[in-house]
């Protein structure tokens, strides 16, 4: 399986298609939002980042939008190794704060990482719909998924519009590359 470049949010998979969340909250929180940051950026997280965020979540007083950034940013934390516990965290969040579009678009990429192409790209639309900071990385999640299901055209397109939403990423570039584009 491919590398998630998350976007975020799927937040990579890796970076680019992840999202972190921001937050307001004690030490513990804003420890794993930044290690979420550096994890969506592809940079190397403390071996301590999900104890942050598990001590955020059970010792911090956190107001519903700072729960569900943390369990966003935990997830985060957990997709390339353990997708299920992201979609888990990914849940979490929609539960508390069901209109974030890119927690719909995280849990898309914890579902690509287990290979569920079709709950992925339903997931992923339905973030779509909502209001989002990151829509190329939705975008480039939905490709993933539409390309890993056989769907060149789709892809193609959604690669190419994450691409124009963020001129010059290398992932885009990257995928953008693999296709040959001929005319009838």
């Amino acid at each position: 399986m491919r590398n998630l470049l998350l976007a975020v949010a799927c937040v990579a998979w890796l970076s680019p298609a992840m999202a972190q969340d921001t937050l307001v909250a004690g030490s513990y929180a804003r420890g794993c939002a930044e290690q979420a940051r550096l994890a969506a950026e592809g940079a190397a997280v403390a071996s301590d980042a999900i104890l942050n965020c598990n001590k955020a979540l059970t010792d911090e007083l956190l107001v519903p939008a700072d729960l569900a950034a943390t369990h966003v940013n935990r997830g985060v934390l957990y997709l390339e190794n353990a997708p299920a516990y992201a979609e888990r965290d990914f849940r979490s969040a929609i539960a508390l704060v069901p209109v974030s579009g890119d927690a719909y678009v995280d849990l898309g990429a914890s579902e690509i990482a287990q290979s569920r192409y079709d709950s992925a790209i339903l997931d992923i639309d339905r973030g779509m719909r909502l209001a989002m900071k990151e829509p190329a990385k939705a975008y480039f999640d939905r490709a993933l998924a539409e390309d890993d299901k056989g769907d060149e055209t789709a892809a193609y397109l959604d690669f190419r519009t994450a691409l124009q939403l963020r001129p010059g990423w290398p992932q885009a570039v990257a995928e953008l590359a693999r296709f040959t584009v001929t005319t009838r």
